[in-house]
């Protein structure tokens, strides 16, 4: 089973794979993140490989045009025009930590709204870091037991 994170924004937001790798650095996550730097954010479709402390991980990536209907129910009309889905399996620890890490530093680089369908939590750009690293200790102290 996954687990999903959406990130709404704006087209002309959408970074570089170098400038979102600058942002994961700056957010000193618990574990050194390696975002894959060989692909087009805008274009890419499938796994996309991410490096969780030396070893490899990822999760499924989509960015697809969000429709009025999703926006309107987020909240994002006239804010967003994009979405990115972030899909991990549950059950994989480095898969998790990839793609909090990689979902919260989009959101916060983008002015993004970053959203946890499980949850319903909708996550604003400016506590999306924040949320992303609480998000990773809880997978962490989880592991651990």
């Amino acid at each position: 089973m996954s687990y999903d994170l959406i990130v709404y924004l704006r087209d002309i937001e959408m970074p570089t794979p170098s400038a979102w790798q600058t942002r994961i650095a700056q957010a000193s996550f618990s574990f050194p993140i390696e975002l894959s730097q060989d692909f087009d954010p805008r274009a890419m479709t499938g796994f996309l490989p991410v490096k969780v402390d030396g070893f490899t991980a990822g999760f499924e990536y989509y960015y697809t045009s969000a429709s009025q209907e999703e926006l309107a129910e987020v909240g994002e009309n006239g804010k967003a025009d994009q979405s990115v889905l972030f899909c991990a399996l549950r059950n994989q620890f480095r898969e998790l930590i990839a793609a909090f890490a990689a979902a919260g530093t989009l959101a916060s680089l983008t002015g993004g709204l970053l959203v946890d369908p499980q949850s319903g939590e909708k996550v604003h750009s400016d506590n999306a870091i924040s949320w992303a690293r609480s998000g990773i200790d809880r997978l962490e102290r989880a592991n651990r037991v």
